[in-house]
């Protein structure tokens, strides 16, 4: 069961949205979320998950309106979350008490990483998104690769503006051979409309010498270009 009805908490943010939650990795939670226990159980066969509940209320606003409150999972202290894979609240769970992403056990595919940002999106964990990000870049940096693949995923998704979205629009506007990569992508038949849209736009706000530069925004501005945080705030 998700949070009742009746809570404020939000399922969605906005890029443009304020949270309490940390954005930043490096920020060492207190002592105090190391006290309380609480229980998620995630999937629908209900995986248990143990975790501290003051963890989960410094690094997400979702689980902070969840189990800060009078409702039934604060006093029973457990939250039902059905619709979510294991395998991604098991990153998650491991990111907060490590503040690391990656697992030797776990192989980290564009797909899976995209899912972890969306989980993060979802429950308002922007330290998790902004380590995610950081994850994807170095990912194409690495394979000189876009993945096309998971772009419907992504739209599906994502809110006007979301980070996600812009990442992949700027790869395709400044890191690719565009007649190749739109032939090779079927771009025609296989990209969302809003996509085709902010492609588009994207194109049509760069100079001439800039398309298939290889240079990326976050080349050239700061390092958070691509991350979430409130206004004011950065990674060190």
């Amino acid at each position: 069961m998700e949070p009742s009805s009746s809570s404020t908490t939000p399922t969605t943010k906005t890029p443009s949205a304020v949270t309490k939650a940390v954005s930043v990795a490096t920020k060492m939670p207190p002592g105090n979320c190391f006290n309380g226990i609480v229980t998620v159980d995630v999937g629908p066969e209900g995986t248990s998950f143990m975790v501290h509940r003051d963890l989960l209320v410094f690094y997400s606003d979702y689980f902070r309106g969840a189990f800060n409150s009078s409702f039934k999972e604060a006093v029973e202290c457990k939250l039902k979350l059905p619709d979510e894979r294991v395998d991604v609240f098991s990153i998650f769970n491991k990111f907060i008490y490590t503040r690391q992403l990656f697992d030797e056990d776990v192989n980290f595919t564009w797909q899976l990483l995209i899912e972890v940002w969306l989980f993060g999106d979802k429950h308002i964990v922007p330290a998790l998104q902004n380590e995610v990000m950081d994850t994807l870049i170095a990912k194409n940096a690495k394979l000189k690769m876009i993945p096309a693949a998971q772009l419907q995923t992504i739209y599906d998704n994502t809110l006007h503006g979301s980070p996600l979205r812009r990442i992949f629009v700027d790869w395709v506007t400044y890191k690719s051979e565009m007649q190749r990569f739109l032939k090779s992508e079927k771009t025609d038949l296989d990209w969302p409309h809003e996509a085709l849209v902010d492609l588009a736009i994207g194109l049509g706000s760069k100079k001439a010498e800039e398309l298939g530069g290889y240079v990326m925004p976050a080349d050239k501005l700061a390092r958070c270009y691509y991350h979430v945080h409130n206004e004011g705030e950065s990674c060190p």
